[in-house]
């Protein structure tokens, strides 16, 4: 999305000089930052709802059919170190097919049109 964006400044950077590594790796940064933010995000919102849930036992379970009447949690930290990790390798594989799309833009195909 963000290459189909920004093709005409895509076009007008790599006319002016930019090599398409270049190009690559500002698409790389910004897909990692991204999705380090997300992953950062969604930990500190997954662990304070554990937290909460688990403190004022918010998910309640019928004590006939289960042997603890709530839900427990337990919140780890290798929980959230392998969670971190592979969440930052989907990102960087999404990033990767979109980041050489736009190292592949031709700056006379791109501009001919604007």
């Amino acid at each position: 999305m963000t290459v189909t964006d920004k093709a005409r400044d895509i076009a007008v950077l790599m006319s002016m000089g930019t090599r398409r590594e270049q190009i690559r790796k500002i698409f790389l940064w910004q897909g990692i930052t991204i999705g380090a933010t997300g992953t950062l995000i969604g930990l500190v919102i997954g662990y304070a709802f554990s937290v909460v849930a688990g403190v004022y036992r918010l998910i309640p379970l019928d004590p006939q059919v289960y042997a603890v009447p709530y839900v427990p949690f337990h919140p780890g930290l290798m929980d959230g170190i392998w969670i971190a990790v592979v969440a930052m390798g989907i990102s960087v594989v999404a990033t990767i097919l979109p980041a050489r799309a736009a190292a592949k833009l031709l700056p006379v195909e791109v501009l001919r049109y604007e």
